[in-house]
Protein backbone atom coordinates (compact mmCIF):
# COMPACT_ATOMS: atom_id res chain seq x y z
CA UNK A 1 0.00 0.00 0.00
CA UNK A 2 0.90 3.44 -0.60
CA UNK A 3 1.74 5.91 1.86
CA UNK A 4 -1.46 8.24 1.65
CA UNK A 5 0.55 10.79 3.76
CA UNK A 6 3.14 11.18 1.06
CA UNK A 7 0.15 10.90 -1.56
CA UNK A 8 -1.52 13.45 0.33
CA UNK A 9 1.81 15.99 0.71
CA UNK A 10 2.26 15.78 -3.08
CA UNK A 11 -1.24 17.07 -3.53
CA UNK A 12 -0.59 20.13 -0.91
CA UNK A 13 2.60 22.91 -1.36
CA UNK A 14 3.83 24.99 1.06
CA UNK A 15 4.54 28.96 -0.33
CA UNK A 16 5.05 31.88 2.13
CA UNK A 17 4.59 29.77 5.22
CA UNK A 18 1.23 29.26 4.01
CA UNK A 19 -0.10 25.73 2.84
CA UNK A 20 -2.54 25.54 -0.41
CA UNK A 21 -4.11 22.69 -2.54
CA UNK A 22 -2.57 22.40 -5.39
CA UNK A 23 -6.14 22.28 -7.12
CA UNK A 24 -6.23 25.69 -5.96
CA UNK A 25 -9.57 26.19 -4.43
CA UNK A 26 -8.10 26.16 -0.30
CA UNK A 27 -5.09 27.45 1.15
CA UNK A 28 -4.18 27.41 5.33
CA UNK A 29 -1.11 27.94 7.58
CA UNK A 30 -2.03 24.97 9.31
CA UNK A 31 -0.73 21.72 6.65
CA UNK A 32 -3.61 19.67 8.56
CA UNK A 33 -6.34 21.59 7.49
CA UNK A 34 -5.36 21.52 3.86
CA UNK A 35 -4.63 17.55 3.94
CA UNK A 36 -8.07 17.33 5.67
CA UNK A 37 -9.23 19.65 2.36
CA UNK A 38 -7.58 17.08 0.37
CA UNK A 39 -8.59 14.02 1.05
CA UNK A 40 -12.82 15.46 1.92
CA UNK A 41 -12.76 17.68 -1.67
CA UNK A 42 -10.22 15.59 -3.71
CA UNK A 43 -9.65 12.23 -2.87
CA UNK A 44 -6.88 10.17 -4.67
CA UNK A 45 -7.77 7.26 -6.10
CA UNK A 46 -8.76 4.24 -4.24
CA UNK A 47 -7.83 6.20 -1.34
CA UNK A 48 -8.75 3.68 1.40
CA UNK A 49 -10.02 6.05 4.55
CA UNK A 50 -9.16 5.80 8.19
CA UNK A 51 -10.79 2.69 10.21
CA UNK A 52 -11.72 2.91 13.63
CA UNK A 53 -10.13 -0.05 15.48
CA UNK A 54 -12.91 0.31 18.42
CA UNK A 55 -16.17 -0.61 16.27
CA UNK A 56 -14.60 -1.27 12.49
CA UNK A 57 -16.59 1.96 11.00
CA UNK A 58 -14.53 3.03 7.81
CA UNK A 59 -14.69 7.20 7.14
CA UNK A 60 -13.78 8.63 4.25
CA UNK A 61 -11.23 11.58 5.87
CA UNK A 62 -9.61 13.10 8.78
CA UNK A 63 -12.25 15.44 10.05
CA UNK A 64 -14.91 13.04 9.67
CA UNK A 65 -13.02 10.28 11.71
CA UNK A 66 -12.15 12.62 14.43
CA UNK A 67 -15.64 13.71 15.17
CA UNK A 68 -16.21 10.01 14.69
CA UNK A 69 -14.34 9.14 17.43
CA UNK A 70 -15.38 12.01 19.58
CA UNK A 71 -19.04 11.32 19.06
CA UNK A 72 -18.93 7.66 19.39
CA UNK A 73 -16.49 7.17 21.58
CA UNK A 74 -15.94 10.19 23.79
CA UNK A 75 -12.22 10.61 22.88
CA UNK A 76 -10.59 14.14 22.33
CA UNK A 77 -7.34 13.23 21.23
CA UNK A 78 -6.98 11.19 18.17
CA UNK A 79 -3.73 9.34 16.80
CA UNK A 80 -3.61 8.03 13.04
CA UNK A 81 -0.84 5.70 12.41
CA UNK A 82 -0.80 5.38 8.41
CA UNK A 83 2.62 3.14 8.74
CA UNK A 84 0.28 0.32 10.01
CA UNK A 85 -2.03 -1.58 7.75
CA UNK A 86 -5.42 -3.55 8.60
CA UNK A 87 -6.19 -6.80 6.38
CA UNK A 88 -8.64 -4.13 4.05
CA UNK A 89 -5.97 -2.07 3.09
CA UNK A 90 -6.97 0.63 5.08
CA UNK A 91 -4.41 2.65 7.63
CA UNK A 92 -5.29 1.45 11.15
CA UNK A 93 -6.41 4.03 13.46
CA UNK A 94 -5.58 4.75 17.42
CA UNK A 95 -7.26 6.68 19.44
CA UNK A 96 -5.78 7.88 23.39
CA UNK A 97 -7.84 9.03 26.05
CA UNK A 98 -7.41 12.49 26.87
CA UNK A 99 -5.53 12.95 30.38
CA UNK A 100 -6.18 16.57 30.77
Amino acid sequence: MENWDKVLSQMAENLNKKWICKKGDFEHYRKGYVMSHIEKYHPPENFPGYKCLKCEVVVPNRHNFQAHVSKMHGETKVTITSKQIVAENKPIVKTEPDNS
